[in-house]
């Protein structure tokens, strides 16, 4: 009787202990992809999201054209290397939420669609 206490007891505390080993939360959440835009939300404060943007650019090697930034809201524009025109769109949500617009060239294509994609996974690899 002890023992299926003591069990049941151990069980009981597997669904709160699983919550604890599962770490902090995610960074970013899912993309999204609408009108040749990558968009993609971040956990962490628009600053931090904004020099993890400029710099994806520069660890891209692409040759920025424009830079705008207020305190809520900012674009980097640059061309990679095939000249196509890369914006990135970094907006304040909240304190710790941040959405970034990435888009690639005019047109929609499964290239520009990965283009999108690495320069998300480059402002993520900078954020962390």
């Amino acid at each position: 009787m002890k023992r299926a206490l003591t069990a049941l007891a151990l069980f009981g505390l597997l669904p709160a202990m699983a919550g604890c080993a599962a770490g902090p939360p995610p960074v970013a959440g899912p993309y999204e992809y609408k009108q040749n835009t990558l968009e993609r939300l971040y956990e962490a404060p628009y600053e931090h999201v904004w020099e993890a943007s400029v710099q994806a650019m520069h660890n891209l090697q692409f040759h920025s054209v424009d830079q705008r930034r207020d305190p809520n809201k900012g674009s980097v524009e640059a061309r990679r290397a095939d000249d196509k025109l890369v914006r990135v769109v970094v907006e304040k949500l909240g304190e710790k939420k941040t959405s970034v617009k990435v888009r690639v060239s005019d047109f929609e294509s499964e290239d520009n669609r990965r283009g999108a994609a690495l320069v998300h996974d480059r402002i993520l690899a900078n954020i962390k």
